[in-house]
């Protein structure tokens, strides 16, 4: 998994390679936002990012953006 900030710096986009999506979302709320300093911003949707490729593929790439304050 890789952390970026989204471009309005009040998402959090995290890419995934092959993760299923439970796996990711599990990672992201018990590793990394309780050491972040960030709180999930619970007012506004997460977003998925599917691009076009096959998505069963260990290397298809997609991406959450959590919103965070």
């Amino acid at each position: 998994m890789v952390f970026n900030w989204g471009e309005e710096k009040n998402y959090l986009r995290i890419t995934n390679m092959g993760a299923n999506i439970s796996e990711a979302y599990t990672r992201v709320i018990t590793e990394w936002l309780p050491q972040s300093g960030y709180n999930r911003n619970k007012a506004v949707p997460n977003l998925e990012v599917y691009p076009p490729g096959n998505a069963s593929s260990n290397n298809y790439t997609w991406e959450i953006w959590l919103p965070v304050l």
